[in-house]
């Protein structure tokens, strides 16, 4: 009987994990090889579980591509379940008056175990965009500056327990030629909370840089704010002028969590309750073309000659 149980928690869990895994494609969809190895799962077990949830319609199968993409029943949840949680509202208005205010990409992101999921991102009016995630997707802490700045803010225990589960991931995230080591990530992190806020340059994608800044919620990182842009847009003077607008719009989403009206509907997963995901060799190739696609202007030296407003 228990042997019984084991078993049909691990499916439940593998369903789960395969379900994220699918997410982290969007519309590419993902490959059965690519969950496969993702999750250490075999073929047959991932391929037995994706069509029980093809059948569900919360998976969807390209049958020319072979591939599988979230299907409609789960964009039916997402639709019941996001007017539940305030946060994302309070998120989404906090991100458009940022980008409005420094002209830069602003990201909002909330903690989830190990990683962090993208719940808005406002594009501001300089014409390089740094459209490096999109909303939805999940990363792990980390990766990115708004990342790092969670993982800047979590006890000493906790943070030796994500750097040690995360790392391997993290580092197939380095652009060409970086180094995103352990030493580098604790770096980063005693940076981080020397200064209040994270700063990244040069590390996931050369020539791109982001600050970004911690939400407390009752003595607890549940999120943060960042703002990305090209290198020399955040240098010192102007840095320090984002890091201020971050910070403001931070202390007002705290003190909205504060008030007993606006409860986040977050909760942080006992560790190892879901697989880690094994390391995709792609991911940083996947972030420059995303970044680059997504650019207005495609010329960095000449977007870099105009004027940082």
């Amino acid at each position: 009987m228990e042997s019984e149980r084991t078993a049909g928690v691990q499916s439940i869990v593998r369903t789960i994990a395969i379900v994220r895994t699918v997410a982290q494609f969007h519309r590419e969809g993902a490959r059965l090889v690519d969950i496969s190895r993702s999750l250490r799962i075999a073929k047959p077990t991932a391929h037995r579980i994706l069509h029980a949830l093809v059948r569900a319609g919360w998976i969807e199968q390209d049958l020319e591509k072979r591939r599988f993409r979230l299907g409609v029943e789960m964009h039916a949840l997402g639709l019941v379940a996001a007017p539940a949680d305030q946060l994302v509202d309070v998120g989404r208005r906090a991100v458009s008056r940022l980008a409005e205010q420094v002209g830069d990409t602003v990201y909002f992101q909330v903690r989830d175990g190990y990683d962090s999921i993208c719940l808005a991102r406002c594009e501001g009016s300089y014409p390089v965009k740094i459209l490096t995630v999109d909303v939805g997707m999940r990363r792990p802490l980390g990766m990115g500056a708004g990342n790092v700045a969670i993982l800047a803010s979590l006890p000493d225990d906790e943070l030796e327990h994500v750097v040690k589960a995360n790392l391997r991931e993290l580092k197939t995230y380095a652009a060409k030629g970086a180094v995103l080591d352990e030493a580098w990530l604790r770096n980063a992190v005693s940076l981080a909370r020397r200064r209040g806020h994270s700063l990244v340059q040069d590390t996931f994608i050369p020539g791109m840089a982001a600050v970004g800044m911690p939400i407390i919620a009752r003595g607890v990182p549940v999120g943060a704010l960042s703002v990305a842009a090209i290198t020399d847009r955040l240098q010192e003077e102007r840095r320090a002028k984002v890091v201020a607008a971050l910070q403001k719009e931070v202390r007002a989403i705290e003190t909205l969590l504060s008030k007993a009206a606006l409860r986040p509907a977050l909760a942080v997963p006992p560790y190892g309750v879901l697989p880690r995901r094994g390391p995709v060799s792609s991911n940083a190739d996947e972030m420059q073309r995303r970044s680059q696609s997504a650019t207005t202007d495609r010329n960095p030296r000449k977007a870099a000659k105009q004027p940082a407003s």
